[in-house]
């Protein structure tokens, strides 16, 4: 009787310290999966937000953000550019169920304060918003003071509290000169996780501690015969934790009444198995993804940053063309300006050259009926030069004659200044015809100063009948010159009437090449004003296409990153697998 006491005692012991083993155990791997997935969530959480860094301080220019910090002026139009942009990325990578970018900010360091960081660019908004060039309230971050040393990205430790998990990463900005100048600051804020907290956990080892207790009164109304079959199961369920999943259940050790917990028992270490076969080819395949994804992000990173900086050249390629077009739309309403003023002078001239042709064409018609007198006057001194001879019967006659000479020659004279002033008119064109206007003047006046003599030479004119017939041989010769240069004027006046017609023709034509000119302009202007309407829009869609790859590219290195930490993953959980034995 003592004996069998002592045995259920002992069965008791065994059966609460397995028990209770196998609760620790329990509870170990429910630790040690929660610290797991936590930390699993922290180092995810960690790639996005370098990443994130990362393909912002590749967006900044350098040279351009030392601009901005040495003219410390908000309104410029390139520091509102920049600010923009900053946030579409900030608005681009805050995803559902992910996280979101609180802040994203640059820090420069002052060689007269190098402890404390300066603002550069900031995107938060009224009171949360950091001036151009202000000081901030503390001394640089660790994190970020090595990525001003090093250039390499880095992070801050997660913090947590009861709002959510903060992570904040740094990465270096960079000149022409590659030269780090300041580093970029990305603050990635997510919920806390819905995962089992510590003080859980504690109440649930309390839980198992109270069960284990009830375990012992249990165990103490066990019979003997449970111990052996509980062994058996123990030393199985020893192999199975410590990797040996080789071991078989041999249900000859087993009573009749375990023969449902054996059965489970195989069942479950067959699933474990198969869990295992599959979770280490899982892992395998996981591993070789992995890889793959890391080579087509890194591809797709490359190809899409080579994209914006071919869609970057692209807009300012048409930026330079819409400010071509822009001139020569100016260039071409001042040749519109200038062919109106050229048609309307060309049509002025051509009114006067119509009118100068007129004059032309009375100055000709007068010279035709100044030869036609002067004719008339030569042939009236050759009928004089016949009658010399019978002078003195007609020498009443012959002071009319005189007379009717004198009135000749006035109005010769006459016919001359009008032909001058014509001449005048005429311009250089007239010049020679001023010549003959001049001589036929010179001519009158002297016909005059012979009507005279005539008149005086009549009061003797037996004495000097000698005289008179050389005066009216010589003024014969005289008049017949005279009709050789009034005709030579008639043919200098017909060409100078040609010539204005054909000026007046060319002046017409210029006139009409000139209002083409000027259409052909206005429409070429309104075509030049088109096309830099179509290259603006052209360089703003270029814009926003080029934000998309810098956007692409941004989620390109998360990814990037995601992959990398999903194949160190993968490597610890086949490291976890490679301990079962199958």
């Amino acid at each position: 009787m003592e004996q069998l006491t002592f045995r259920r005692r002992l069965a008791s012991i065994v059966g609460l310290l397995i028990f209770l083993w196998s609760c620790l155990l329990m509870g170990g791997l429910a630790y040690w999966a929660l610290s797991l997935t936590r930390d699993n969530n922290n180092s995810q959480m960690e790639a996005r937000v370098e990443a994130i860094a990362a393909s912002t301080a590749t967006f900044i220019d350098g040279d351009a953000h030392n601009r901005l910090v040495a003219l410390g002026d908000e309104t410029d139009p390139d520091y509102q550019t920049l600010v923009r942009k900053i946030r579409q990325i900030q608005s681009a990578n805050n995803r559902t169920g992910e996280g979101s970018i609180a802040y994203i900010y640059t820090f420069w360091q002052d060689p007269a304060d190098p402890e404390f960081p300066r603002f550069g660019l900031d995107t938060g908004i009224g009171e949360y918003h950091s001036p151009l060039n202000s000081v901030y309230e503390e001394i640089f971050a660790d994190a970020a003071l090595a990525t001003l040393q090093t250039g390499i990205v880095q992070s801050e430790p997660v913090t947590e509290d009861s709002f959510g998990t903060f992570k904040t990463a740094y990465a270096p900005i960079r000149d022409s000169s590659g030269a780090i100048v300041a580093v970029v600051g990305v603050d990635l804020v997510a919920q806390n996780a819905a995962l089992l907290s510590f003080d859980q956990i504690r109440v649930g080892l309390i839980v198992i501690v109270v069960s284990t207790i009830f375990g012992m009164l249990f165990g103490r109304l066990m019979s003997p015969s449970i111990i052996r079959p509980l062994n058996h199961l123990a030393e199985l369920a020893k192999k199975i934790g410590d990797g040996d999943l080789r071991a078989k259940l041999e249900s000859a050790k087993l009573p009749r009444e375990f023969s449902g917990l054996a059965d489970g028992f195989q069942n479950m270490l067959n699933n474990l198995k198969r869990l295992v076969g599959r979770i280490r080819g899982g892992a395998d395949n996981l591993s070789s993804w992995s890889q793959d994804l890391m080579a087509s992000t890194e591809n797709a990173g490359r190809a899409s940053q080579e994209v914006a900086a071919m869609l970057s050249e692209l807009a300012a390629g048409s930026d330079t063309i819409s400010k071509s077009t822009a001139g020569i739309a100016r260039e071409l309403q001042e040749v519109d300006r200038l062919a109106g003023t050229f048609v309307d002078q060309s049509t002025a001239m051509s009114d006067g050259m119509n009118d100068n042709r007129r004059r032309a064409d009375r100055g000709l018609a007068a010279i035709k009926e100044a030869v036609e007198q002067v004719l008339n006057f030569a042939r009236l001194l050759k009928s004089a030069a016949t009658q010399v001879n019978s002078f003195q019967l007609w020498s009443g006659q012959i002071g009319e004659t005189a007379g009717f000479i004198t009135g000749l020659a006035e109005q010769t004279n006459i016919l001359a200044m009008n032909a001058q002033i014509e001449a005048a008119r005429a311009g250089s064109a007239g010049a020679g015809f001023k010549v003959v206007a001049i001589k036929i003047s010179e001519m009158a006046e002297s016909t005059t100063k012979f009507a005279e003599r005539i008149t005086q030479v009549n009061k003797d004119l037996r004495q000097h009948l000698d005289q008179v017939s050389t005066a009216v041989n010589a003024t014969d010769q005289k008049m017949a010159q005279s009709t050789g240069l009034m005709e030579e004027a008639g043919r200098l006046f017909a060409q100078i009437a040609e010539n204005i017609r054909q000026m007046t023709t060319a002046i017409a034509e210029t006139s009409a090449a000139a209002q083409d000119l000027k259409v052909r302009t206005t429409q070429g202007r309104r075509e030049t004003s088109n096309i830099a309407a179509v290259m603006e829009v052209t360089a703003v869609n270029i814009e926003q296409i080029s934000a998309g790859s810098e956007e692409q590219a941004a989620m390109s290195a998360e990814v990037e990153q995601a992959a990398k930490r999903l194949s160190e993953l993968a490597r610890q959980l086949a490291a976890e697998v490679a301990q079962f034995r199958a």
